[in-house]
């Protein structure tokens, strides 16, 4: 892009977790490719769910490490696919620590900021799932 004088286009990195071995099928099913270290190593884990928002966070972690001068912008999504209880709340987990990762390494001093969903939006943004990431977006942009 440089070379060409071309503006990159924004990748979105998609992260998940998995506590089971159902879900980790699931993933590799739609099209997923999980290295078998990876995939030993969260299944084998005390807490399979847990090993696994760390494994992602350690994941993001390099890819900003090895990514951090290449001009090419990065966003970050957080995703469950599953309907088991502790996957589901390991996404929100997921969620607060790939933002901090995220957020730490651009090396500047932020902060988050939350609003009570009840009441009207300070930031003008609706709430729901889009809202949420368009808020967050929106907010980190300003920091």
């Amino acid at each position: 892009c440089r070379k060409e004088g071309l503006r990159p286009c924004k990748v979105v990195l998609t992260f998940a977790p998995c506590g089971r071995a159902k879900t980790m099928t699931f993933l590799k099913w739609l099209g997923i490719r999980v290295p078998e270290e990876a995939e030993r190593r969260i299944l084998e884990a005390e807490s399979p769910v847990d090993e696994s928002v760390v494994l992602l966070c350690e994941t993001l972690e390099k890819i900003l490490d090895e990514t951090q001068d290449c001009g090419v912008p990065l966003g970050v999504s957080v995703e469950s696919v599953s309907i088991f209880r502790k996957e589901i709340d390991a996404v929100h987990e997921l969620m607060r620590r790939t933002q901090a990762i995220a957020l730490d390494k651009r090396g500047i001093k932020w902060r988050v900021v939350w609003e009570d969903a009840a009441a009207p939006s300070v930031s003008g943004v609706p709430f729901g799932p889009a809202a949420a990431v368009a808020a967050l977006s929106a907010f980190v942009a300003t920091v």
